[in-house]
């Protein structure tokens, strides 16, 4: 950890919702472009509102994976949730 910066943050990015939206604003150019916008847009999200970083880039996790679609159940209360059926 630096001194100075408390905090150690690690970043996740859905990879699919990122790559969606890069191309729909017209940054989307090659694979370097948007490891660079990757990384600006993680660090820009550890300022506080003067602009100071107030914490150290542990790690950006990117994964890019099929959604869910099976039922899982609740541990306490039994009830069955059916992820293939979700808006989220």
């Amino acid at each position: 950890m630096r001194a100075g910066l408390p905090y150690v943050t690690a970043v996740l990015v859905d990879g699919e919702l990122f790559i969606r939206r890069q191309r729909r604003l017209g940054k989307w150019q090659d694979p370097e472009s948007a490891v660079k916008g990757l990384l600006t847009m993680a660090l820009g999200h550890m300022k506080d509102k003067n602009c100071r970083r107030i914490s150290h880039l542990y790690r950006i996790l990117f994964y890019d994976a099929l959604p869910l679609a099976r039922k899982a159940y609740q541990p306490v209360s039994g009830s069955a949730i059916d992820f293939s059926k979700s808006n989220v």
